[in-house]
């Protein structure tokens, strides 16, 4: 009932009229209006509010109270109702209500109020009329307000939570945290994921932790499934990167995305980056599977903010677990040490692993001491440690619990211990290693003991073996000299064969002993590379000869400039492969060939091949070649002898002088040895003269091997010469011819002895016979056999020369030069006669110091072979007396004699008073062969060193290079 003290007010048009104006002001305006009779019980909007809002399925000018109510949102029905319900009783006066109301565009907020503006005479309401507005947007931004402060009070917490947390409540935590932010971002699911770069190279990233709405605090809820960004969220990867959030309805996403977000029941989804340091970390993701919803810019930056907290949380307890599980691994690596470890202030112990406490029966808080076995060490390192701070591996000795006396070093280092100064101390007991190292000692004593003794015995048996050998080989060589019948020559020079094969097996145990106790030391000296090559060649040469095989020596582009090394040891190793190579080769042929494969200004690499055509080795037989005292044959019944050091040598040899060697072979048709080895180049020498001597003269060459040809055409074609080559004597005189016709004769004929049907010397023979031959062309007869026979045989052929193979480029060099210079016929290669000595070698006064009537004998008699005045004395005391009384140009001295020794007699002389004293040559002429005794003769005041057996042409030039007169 209305208030019978409210009287109603008389009607008044003029508020009629006012009323219309407003109306029509409104009706355009955002505002709606309504207005409420009584009569009829139904409401009249204005139209234009109900367009605005696609209300159409009622009418604006007959709005029943039913209708209206069904289009106010369910949960606020009552409310809205209730408060008209009391205006309409007279219970109020004001209507004043928001309410949610369904209109055709979906449900919006209104506020609607109003008044009562008619009465009945009984003061009832007649009529009520309002404005309704549409608040939606305002009260989307008080709910935004709201959001975000509860979801700035949860982030203020979690970070409360989080600085405080740590060890074994860290998970429940983050649990809480997780739970504040989802309730306060009212989402079902919060969850964040830790990223990682795949072996593939892709990005990949895996579940740290998850919470679900209504879930259980779960522990240690890390996943182990990783997934890659590009198949499974493909868009995901450069959006984060870019530090943007993905805030999206999940139907709005790309299909990829949704088939892995639908399943799960997302209907809206927002994802912030993780980054630091501009690194994507991770990523937090917050899922609503209730409605569809976006977030505001605040609510991103604060909840992106909130994963940067969770991240940097989850990073300092895993660097915090980390550093505790350091801690615990040092702790217990320190407490399981067999090091003494304590921290020691003012004598009393504040903490010490077990084996410390054991040692010095202590625990921590009690007085402690170093049980030191030298009190006087205990002063020291008080006082090196408060000096320095610091005191290193101090040895010392202890005392053990048990009386024993123990190694130890002993480090002290001062530091702060819970801000107080204290001494960090350990002890590491190197009793054992002490007891090791004195065995170590024992033991290579013992071996340099058993390395010295096998060396002088080495030494001694080299010695014992030479002297002997000295006049084997000796008388051997003076038989030589006189009349013999071919048997008796046949017998001698057998025993000098095989006394020479001995001395190469002495010589070959003294390198390997060398080799093997790493003394073997290389020279460098300069040396021409083509010259060694046909030292060594000639050395075999015989051998090959009488094996009936052809020696090659390819050496086309060798290097022909000096080099640095040591030219004695290469020739050892040519040696002893060609050596090899004639023994195990029936027949064919032994090529050696070197190659320059580069050339620096100061450097050059120079490739060695010795091939054969023997009888070539299986892979067993290879897998073993090169082992000290082994050969391919060890049968009893081999047919092949020697020691088995040479190829053992050789490769070590070529090592210590940068190489390695390789070996190819294939049984029954040959083996080759192939290496390296770079050298040091000097300035080569210039033969400017000489080389423009043979440029552009015409050369012949002529020969039936076809290797040959090709290798001496090879090395002449380098001297800039026009070369042609045929394989016959006949088709050389047709050549002949052909150019005389021509006009363009040849000026060198290289022509081989041994070939067959028509041989070089029947050629020779029938181009001297040629009349109608003008001016004929040097020739030059080359062989692979018997120089001596050949030149025997060439009498009265007027030849230029011979030239030996196997070739080199220096030998044919030469021989054109001399030919093309002289025009006579030297013997090239044959060796002079040395019977006729320079003149200041004859009649040369030399005292020989010698105890062995033998090798005086074998001296005596090759000294007087150069026509020397000789003295003889037996031991060091005469040849000092000798030099006193006499005056001598060259003193032949041996080291090892009675009385006095070559080296105390050595000395003695040098130290006399005697005039140009220090000038006389003293030369050692002994059997102790070793690089030391060779030292040793130096030392003494010697000149120079000769080893027995007595190899007479070192003798003579000995005597031609120490012997100076006037």
């Amino acid at each position: 009932m209305p208030n019978a003290s409210i009287s109603p007010p008389p009607f008044d048009p003029t508020l009629v009229k006012y009323r219309d104006q407003m109306e029509s002001i409104l009706r355009w305006a955002d505002v709606g209006t309504w207005e409420w009779s009584r009569t009829d019980r139904a409401f009249k909007v204005n139209p234009e509010f109900f367009a605005k809002h696609s209300i159409t399925d009622v009418d604006p000018n007959n709005l029943t109270e039913e209708e209206w109510l069904r289009m106010v949102d369910p949960q606020d029905r009552d409310q809205a109702m209730t408060q008209f319900a009391d205006l309409v009783a007279g219970k109020r006066t004001i209507y004043d209500d928001i309410y949610r109301l369904i209109t055709g565009n979906g449900t919006i907020s209104v506020h609607a109020r109003g008044g009562t503006v008619e009465f009945s005479p009984d003061g009832d309401p007649l009529r009520i009329t309002g404005t309704i507005q549409d608040i939606s947007a305002l009260r989307a931004i008080e709910e935004a307000i709201l959001r975000r402060d509860r979801l700035l009070a949860a982030s203020n917490e979690s970070a409360r939570i989080l600085l405080s947390s740590g060890g074994d409540g860290f998970d429940h935590a983050i649990w809480k945290v997780f739970d504040l932010l989802g309730h306060a971002s009212e989402v079902d699911r919060v969850y964040v994921w830790k990223n990682h770069r795949g072996i593939d190279g892709r990005l990949y990233t895996t579940q740290a932790y998850e919470w679900s709405l209504g879930a259980e605090s779960q522990q240690g809820n890390e996943l182990t499934v990783s997934i890659a960004f590009e198949e499974a969220i493909p868009t995901w990867e450069a959006t984060l990167t870019a530090n943007r959030c993905i805030n999206s309805l999940v139907r709005n996403m790309p299909q990829a995305e949704q088939d892995q977000l639908s399943p799960q029941g997302i209907i809206s989804i927002l994802v912030a980056p993780i980054l630091f340091e501009n690194e994507f970390w991770g990523f937090i993701g917050f899922d609503d599977c209730h409605r569809e919803r976006e977030w505001s810019s605040p609510e991103e930056g604060i909840l992106k903010s909130a994963g940067m907290l969770i991240a940097s949380a989850i990073m300092r307890e895993k660097t915090t677990r980390a550093l505790e599980n350091e801690r615990l691994f040092f702790q217990q690596i320190i407490q399981t040490s067999p090091v003494s470890i304590a921290v020691v202030r003012n004598g009393i112990l504040l903490s010490a692993n077990k084996r410390f406490q054991e040692l010095c029966l202590a625990k921590p808080g009690e007085s402690v001491a170093l049980p030191l076995v030298n009190s006087d060490d205990h002063r020291k390192i008080l006082y090196a440690v408060d000096t320095h701070g610091i005191l290193e591996n101090f040895g010392t000795q202890i005392y053990d619990p048990g009386g024993m006396i123990l190694d130890m070093l002993y480090t002290g280092l001062k530091i702060d211990h819970e801000g107080e100064p204290a001494v960090l101390s350990w002890l590491v007991d190197i009793t054992h290693l002490k007891r090791i190292e004195k065995e170590l000692i024992q033991a290579r004593d013992l071996a340099e003991s058993g390395t010295q003794a096998k060396g002088e015995f080495l030494a001694r048996m080299s010695h014992e073996i030479r002297t002997p050998m000295n006049a084997v080989l000796g008388l051997a060589y003076l038989c030589i000299q006189t009349k013999l019948t071919s048997q008796q020559h046949d017998y001698i020079t057998k025993i000098q064969t095989a006394a020479k094969n001995l001395l190469g097996i002495i010589d070959d145990i003294l390198d390997f002993s060398k080799i093997e106790a790493g003394k073997m030391q290389l020279e460098r000296i300069p040396f021409s590379l083509t010259e060694v090559v046909r030292e060594t060649t000639l050395v075999v040469e015989q051998k090959a000869k009488e094996n009936g095989l052809e020696l090659i020596a390819d050496l086309h582009g060798i290097d022909e400039g000096f080099l640095l090394g040591d030219p004695l040891r290469l020739r050892q190793v040519l040696t002893n492969l060609l050596s090899n190579a004639v023994k195990f080769t029936e027949k064919g042929t032994v090529t050696i060939s070197v190659r320059t494969e580069n050339v620096e200004p100061d450097l050059v690499t120079q490739a060695f091949s010795i091939e054969d055509t023997g009888i070539g080795m299986t892979p067993e037989q290879l897998q073993g070649l090169f082992q000290s005292f082994s050969q391919a044959d060890g049968s009893t019944t081999r047919r092949y002898g020697g020691t088995g050091l040479g190829l053992a040598i050789t490769k070590n040899l070529i090592e210590l002088m940068g190489g390695r060697i390789q070996v190819k072979s294939i049984p029954q048709q040959g083996t080759t040895f192939r290496f390296q080895l770079q050298f040091p180049r000097l300035r080569q020498m210039m033969e400017d003269d000489r080389n423009s001597l043979l440029a552009k003269k015409r050369v012949l060459i002529v020969d039936d091997d076809h290797v040959a040809l090709t290798i001496i055409e090879n090395i002449v074609l380098s001297f800039n010469m026009r070369v042609d080559s045929v394989d016959s004597g006949r088709a050389a005189i047709s050549a002949l011819i052909q150019a005389t016709n021509n006009n363009d004769p040849y000026h060198i004929i290289l022509l081989d002895w041994k070939m067959p049907r028509m041989d070089g010397l029947e050629t020779v023979r029938r181009i001297r016979a040629m009349k109608d031959v003008g001016n004929l062309p040097q020739i030059l007869m080359v062989s692979a056999y018997d120089r001596g026979e050949c030149i025997r045989q060439a009498r009265g052929l007027e030849l230029a020369g011979f030239v030996v193979k196997p070739i080199s480029y220096s030998s044919i060099r030469d021989a054109i030069f001399d030919a093309l210079v002289s025009h006579s016929a030297p013997e090239h290669g044959e060796m002079a006669s040395h019977n006729d000595q320079d003149d200041h070698v004859k009649g040369a006064r030399i005292l020989l110091v010698e105890d062995n009537k033998i090798n005086q004998m074998v001296a005596t008699e090759l000294l007087k072979m150069s026509a020397v005045e000789l003295t003889v004395v037996a031991d060091g005391q005469q040849a000092v007396d000798a030099v006193k009384q006499q005056n001598f140009d060259l003193v032949l001295m041996d080291v090892q004699m009675p009385v006095m020794d070559g080296l105390t007699a050595t000395r003695e002389i040098r130290l006399l008073d005697k005039p140009g004293i220090d000038k006389l040559p003293i030369i050692a002429m002994t059997a102790h062969a070793m690089d030391a005794d060779y030292q040793r003769s130096i030392e003494a005041g010697m000149n120079d060193h000769l080893t027995k057996p007595i190899d007479p042409i070192k003798l003579r030039l000995a005597l031609e290079n120490w012997i100076v007169r006037k």
